[in-house]
């Protein structure tokens, strides 16, 4: 089995370019998984790879697209964004 590497929740901010209180944030809602040493939580590094796929350009352009389908009103913003994010994730 291999050796899994742990981060910090401040690396892990510092890494996936999040504030430190965005990433505590996700620490609490479950929304990434966090193993306990003692009092320190610490975050496995597939972790960070599972949250950066979602973060990328296209993910982003993705969910813009979605949401708007979900506010016709705002959807001439949200087409317009995600329009820009697609010619981001070309050169990307």
């Amino acid at each position: 089995m291999e050796d899994e590497r742990f981060l910090t929740v401040e690396e892990f901010s510092q890494t996936a370019r999040i504030g430190y209180r965005a990433a505590l944030r996700l620490v609490h809602s479950g929304a990434i998984r966090t193993v306990r040493f003692g009092k320190s939580i610490r975050i496995p590094l597939t972790e960070l790879k599972r949250q950066s796929c979602h973060r990328t350009p296209l993910a982003a352009a993705v969910q813009l697209a979605e949401a708007a389908q979900a506010e016709p009103e705002l959807a001439p913003i949200y087409i317009a964004a995600a329009e820009k994010l697609r010619t981001l994730a070309v050169r990307v």
